[in-house]
């Protein structure tokens, strides 16, 4: 069989920093995120898109036996590239069509011909670049790395946008998660990570990325507890429970002192005026949207309604579910729950089947989905949630081949071995 080179590796890390949102140039000094791209980064899609091309012929065989269970998400992709028909802006709706499809490629390479786990290793290594990058923009060009208005002390790095940057350290913490689930144990270097990853969050100052961040760990540890199965390990999952329950009961009884704590109020930071404005202004629910990606662009007259209205240029509804339901319309909602729901029994079907780290992580991330969407967007979009998604979706449904890299304990620990990394399949 065909070698996984080198630049195999580097094309999946830069592929999965663009996932992520990573600005390749400076951010504006003016407060307008809705309009804001580098000019590099379409060339570099554009070049990764063509890897993505070649990478498929390359390893066609392998990568063409994962394509039936993907059905669900072809679907939502067919729909998405269906709404070009309709699409107030078809252009946008055909790219953003194409973009997700590359994501689905890449998601069936990353699990076909890297492995699940492999990929993982890597993802926890551009989560270091990442934090690293946006650190170092920070000290050295901090007119570009640093939000503006309300938060203007929060870094964003090299990010579009602060909460982008505090995401990109939960799904990387996502990434760890099936790494330590797969070796049952945590290592120094995992740990190095996790403080890493809430000191940028902390830095960030994204609220929503902290309590993503800690319900990815307490998921953890629950998770490697179950593994343990001793008196003790049941001890401590009742505890945890209690305490989780305690806070939950709180939250429940006096909403006002937690978002006061986390440092929000009942209104989610304006949330509730932009989520009202969507409505009025999208006219109801629409069935079939109005074009995949094709709703929040500057030169549409519901969008300058909307940001009229709530008195400043928001990229999105800060609400997955609302911006779904405008983009793909109701049937695309419809679509994704029931690829949720699928996700769900798939997760529950491995974790019978004695694949915990699989069904666990899956759950894991599905509800890290549901409740960053609550008031973030990233539904429907092709980013890294989506591609997390059909990458879960794939390791809970295709059994582990042959071909895939097996993890090797101590000697493989240091994400940097990753590419120096030779193998035959």
């Amino acid at each position: 069989m065909r070698p996984v080179t080198t630049w195999q590796l580097v094309v999946t890390i830069i592929a999965t920093l663009m996932l992520l949102g990573v600005n390749f140039g400076t951010n504006s000094p003016v407060e307008d995120i809705a309009t804001q791209s580098s000019a590099l980064n379409t060339p570099i899609q554009a070049a990764i898109l063509g890897a993505l091309v070649w990478l498929g012929y390359h390893y066609r065989t392998l990568q063409a036996r994962a394509l039936p269970v993907l059905t669900p998400f072809l679907l939502v992709l067919a729909l998405a590239a269906c709404t070009s028909l309709w699409s107030q802006a078809p252009e946008a709706s055909f790219r953003r069509s194409v973009s997700l499809a590359s994501l689905m490629a890449l998601a069936v390479y990353a699990h076909t011909v890297l492995g699940t786990l492999a990929f993982c290793r890597v993802h926890v290594l551009v989560t270091w670049i990442a934090a690293g990058a946006s650190l170092a923009a920070a000290v050295l060009i901090p007119s570009s790395a640093y939000d503006l208005g309300e938060y203007a002390g929060a870094i964003r790095g090299v990010f579009n946008q602060k909460n982008s940057l505090g995401d990109a350290m939960v799904v990387g913490t996502l990434a760890l998660m099936y790494v330590v689930l797969k070796r049952q144990r945590v290592t120094a270097l995992d740990l190095a990570t996790l403080v890493m990853a809430v000191i940028v969050i902390r830095l960030a100052q994204s609220t929503t990325a902290l309590v993503l961040f800690l319900m990815i760990v307490t998921s953890t540890v629950y998770a490697l507890l179950w593994m343990r199965g001793t008196s003790g390990s049941i001890f401590c999952m009742i505890l945890l429970t209690v305490l989780i329950l305690s806070f939950t009961l709180v939250m429940v009884m006096d909403p006002k002192a937690v978002y006061g704590a986390l440092g929000k109020n009942e209104t989610l930071t304006g949330r509730v005026q932009i989520w009202q404005a969507v409505k009025q202004a999208s006219g109801g629910w629409p069935i079939l949207g109005y074009g995949y990606s094709a709703f929040w662009l500057p030169d549409t007259r519901m969008v300058g309604d909307i940001w009229y209205e709530i008195g400043w240029k928001a990229p999105s509804a800060h609400s997955g579910y609302l911006d779904t339901i405008v983009q793909i319309g109701l049937l695309g909602l419809g679509l994704l729950a029931w690829t949720a729901l699928l996700t769900t029994w798939r997760a529950l079907k491995a974790m019978g089947t004695g694949r915990l780290a699989e069904g666990w992580w899956t759950l894991t991330m599905l509800a890290i989905l549901a409740l960053y969407n609550y008031d973030e967007s990233s539904l429907p979009q092709p980013d890294i949630h989506m591609f997390q998604w059909v990458l879960a979706f794939l390791a809970c449904s295709c059994s582990p081949s042959p071909h895939v890299l097996p993890y090797g304990a101590d000697r493989e620990a240091a994400p940097l071995r990753l590419l120096l990394w030779r193998r035959r399949l």
